[in-house]
């Protein structure tokens, strides 16, 4: 069975990086006591979409969002810098063919100290080449 979530996840991470804002780190896998502002590829969840089993697969996943501060600007301008980058592009990788991403929708909300998370949803199709 082909690996697509690990191409995905990183053609992801590739398209946000340095794209979303300045001093914004992107990362599939933070690394602990990263402060904000961060953007998270998360909740890659792999469902069968094809008939047979390695065939096409449908991936719902989620961008996360975190950013600190009074004002909820900040995570709002880096959400939208998200879908801008994110929403009708096709990933590219070799072995696999992508379908557009799509923008499913997204929110957020405000905790303690300041800290604003922002959730976006998207989703893509995946196959392998051959």
């Amino acid at each position: 069975m082909t690996d697509t979530r690990t191409p995905l996840m990183e053609a992801l991470v590739a398209r946000l990086d340095g794209e979303v804002g300045s001093g914004v780190g992107v990362f599939s896998d933070i690394p602990d006591n990263t402060p904000p502002p961060v953007v998270i590829v998360d909740q890659l969840a792999r469902e069968e979409a094809g008939e047979k089993s390695g065939g096409l697969d449908l991936y719902p996943f989620e961008i996360v969002t975190i950013t600190k501060g009074e004002s909820r600007k900040p995570l709002n301008a880096i959400m939208a810098s998200v879908r801008s980058r994110l929403h009708d592009w096709t990933p590219a990788a070799p072995g696999l063919i992508f379908s557009s991403i799509r923008f499913l929708s997204d929110d957020d909300s405000a905790l303690e100290d300041g800290v604003k998370i922002g959730r976006s949803r998207f989703e893509v199709y995946v196959q392998p080449a051959d």
